[in-house]
């Protein structure tokens, strides 16, 4: 009787053992379903993001700003939809061809002019990589003609076509520098070590009321003299119980709460970087106790947009509550400068009071980074991701958003699951 009991449990254990060997790998294949369905669905999103970015693209003011959005479209949607994507490109070089028509009498003109080739440069780059044969085409037919040329300067256009079929010329693409006698020299890799040598031995002099000096000489490559070193000099002191003495300057620790929060940032992405997502967040939140939600200047809205960004990756709710409150600032500062910026002396920001879209200008870099903080909780929350762009009151800025989000979901290959093997 004995026996046959124990006949029976080692039956019952082998039924169990195989049973649960069965059902990992189909626990393993519905959390790749899953993960596949969330992925799909996350990608249907950012595409109907897209068709209202482009719907959204029709209403802005200046042709410059619907070519780049178009063709960044065109570049998202090329291998999801190569014809429709070439219709957009084609879309895009006609907005080109509506700026071509400049006055070269108006005094703003040569900024224009000098702003439109950058774009159209950019515009037919981002064609050129998906298919060389269209990015001639619309070469041709956005041709720009030689205003501002002499007849000697060469043709921008033939360049950008090297350009376009990957011809480079070398000796524009040589690094140079200007020695001390004002000529142009190679920066060759002996100059490279010469300035790690002369930024070791670089000297920090401190002199009451004139402020922290660095003094290094470097000695050009065409009149090296190796018996002679580099000379250093440095500040009289303003004191005679300095005479004769250098002080060493240490950086101060930072006193202010935006510097204070700005390295309690840095600690987080350290501890992120580590997995430690719970030390990463008592930093994260004493930097948000030091900052609150105070926004008086750039300075301290790029520290809030960062604060953000980082939340974004352990906290999405804390990091959507903090754009939650900056994007108004951000409106508020961007209608400000709309009206302000043609009496600025900087390069122009603003057209008939709506933002240029692409370019290095302060404004856009603001919107970038306020998307880079969006996009930090996209794949966790589109639809509050989405919701929180709507808040944008300026449709150049709206759309620059939106375009990042579905530009981040959309143009990132997801990482196979063991599944997908």
């Amino acid at each position: 009787m004995r026996v046959k009991i124990q006949a029976l449990l080692f039956v019952i254990s082998l039924l169990l053992t195989s049973s649960t060997i069965e059902a990992r790998p189909i626990n393993e294949h519905k959390k790749g379903n899953t993960t596949q369905e969330a992925r799909k669905k996350l990608e249907k999103n950012a595409l109907d993001l897209l068709d209202k970015t482009l719907t959204e693209a029709e209403s802005l003011k200046l042709p410059e700003n619907r070519a780049w959005v178009i063709a960044n479209v065109a570049d998202i949607l090329w291998t999801r939809d190569e014809k429709r994507a070439r219709l957009l490109f084609i879309e895009s070089a006609s907005n080109i061809m509506q700026m071509m028509s400049g006055d070269p009498n108006d005094p703003e003109f040569e900024d224009y002019y000098g702003r439109l080739a950058d774009l159209r440069a950019d515009i037919l780059k981002m064609a050129g990589r998906h298919d060389q044969h269209l990015a001639h085409e619309l070469l041709s037919a956005t041709h720009m003609p030689r205003t501002g040329l002499k007849k000697d300067e060469p043709d921008p256009d033939s360049e950008l076509a090297d350009e376009l079929d990957g011809k480079t010329n070398s000796k524009e693409n040589e690094l140079t520098f200007i020695d001390a006698d004002g000529k142009k020299q190679p920066f060759t890799e002996e100059v490279g070590k010469q300035i790690q040598i002369q930024f070791s031995q670089m000297k920090f002099v401190l002199s009451k009321g004139r402020g922290m000096t660095a003094i290094f000489t470097m000695d050009s490559p065409a009149k090296k003299d190796d018996s002679a070193d580099a000379k250093t000099t440095s500040l009289p002191p303003d004191t005679p119980e300095d005479k004769g003495s250098e002080k060493k300057v240490s950086e101060p620790a930072p006193k202010s709460r935006p510097d204070r929060a700005g390295l309690l940032i840095e600690q987080a992405v350290k501890a992120i970087d580590k997995g430690d997502k719970k030390s990463a967040g008592k930093f994260l939140d004493e930097a948000h106790s030091l900052m609150g939600y105070n926004v008086q200047n750039i300075s301290q809205l790029k520290t809030q947009l960062e604060l953000a960004k980082i939340y974004g990756q352990i906290n999405s709710s804390q990091g959507l509550d903090i754009l939650g409150y900056v994007i108004p600032q951000l409106n508020s500062i961007l209608n400000a400068a709309s009206v302000l910026d043609p009496y600025e002396e900087a390069e122009r920001a603003f057209v008939d009071e709506e933002m240029l879209t692409f370019g290095d200008n302060k404004y856009v870099e603001l919107i970038n980074k306020c998307s880079e903080a969006l996009n930090s909780i996209v794949n966790t929350d589109f639809e509050a991701v989405r919701t929180t762009a709507d808040a944008f009151s300026r449709n150049d800025a709206k759309v620059m958003a939106q375009l990042a989000i579905a530009q981040s979901v959309l143009m990132v290959k997801p990482s196979k699951s063991k599944t997908d093997k």
